[in-house]
Formats: structure tokens, sequence, C-alpha cells
């Protein structure tokens, strides 16, 4: 079973439906729980997917009672939760080399480590890391 880091950017897109790229991001997530592939995040995602949720709320996106339940809904889906406390050395040198920040490299550091495909929204961050080989970051709206 093919496996994939996924972040908080293509999360949050399995229940925001005005996001750019949502069907994509719930094509993934049909194959995660149909099992046809294996998502994995660091375990930083928790906090990430619910202040995005909380942007969310902010914006007047949705309501404060929609992201209740859309957290509850996300949270039943989580991928995989790594720590990147082992890593974490590794993890500040990438930041400091790409120039972007520990959250955004714990997901880098997971896929280098173990060699596994990193995908995102993030386009800012996706433009940082342009340089690296072919395939270890994905970018959502070319998946598939």
């Amino acid at each position: 079973m093919k496996t994939f880091i996924v972040d908080a950017s293509t999360c949050v897109k399995w229940v925001l439906n005005d996001e750019e790229d949502h069907l994509i991001a719930k094509n993934i997530l049909k194959d995660y729980l149909d099992e046809k592939i294996s998502l994995v995040a660091p375990n930083l995602w928790i906090y990430e997917i619910t202040n995005c949720l909380k942007s969310a709320v902010l914006k007047k996106r949705i309501s404060e009672f929609t992201c209740h339940d859309l957290l509850n809904l996300i949270l039943i889906a989580k991928p995989g939760l790594l720590s990147i406390e082992p890593m974490i050395q590794t993890c500040y040198k990438l930041s400091c080399k790409y120039q972007i920040s520990i959250y955004d490299s714990a997901y880098l550091t997971l896929a280098l480590e173990n060699n596994v495909p990193f995908i995102t929204a993030d386009t800012k961050l996706l433009n940082k890391l342009k340089t690296l080989k072919k395939g270890i970051v994905i970018s959502l709206g070319d998946f598939g």
C-alpha cells in the first residue's frame, strides 16, 4: 500500500467545500478510508488542523457550531500521527536550509527521513521546496 505524508493544508479541504482542489483532497480521503493508501502526518497536525478551522470561523466562512462538527469529522478520519521529536535536529536544519517554519519542516522531515511523498496545498511552501527531487513534495493540485 502506498503511503503519503499529508499536511493540514490538504486535510482541511476534506471538510471545507469552498477550498480550491477540495475534490482532489476528498478523493485522497476516500482512498485512505477505503484502505487503498496510507496517510501519515507529524503529531502537530492536530493543532494545525484545529487552527485552520478556527481561522475559518474568524473569517466567518463557517460558524462555531459548524467548526465543532467539522473538527469531529476530521478527527475521525485523521492520518496516522507520528512523533517528530526523534528527528527534531533534522527538522531544524531543513527549516533553516529552506527558510520554512519548523511546522512545515516537520512534514518535510518525515517525508525525507522515510522516503515517502509529501502532499501539500501550500503554494508558498511548494515554491520554497521546488529544488527538491521530483516526487518528494507533491502539489495537491497535481495529485492523481
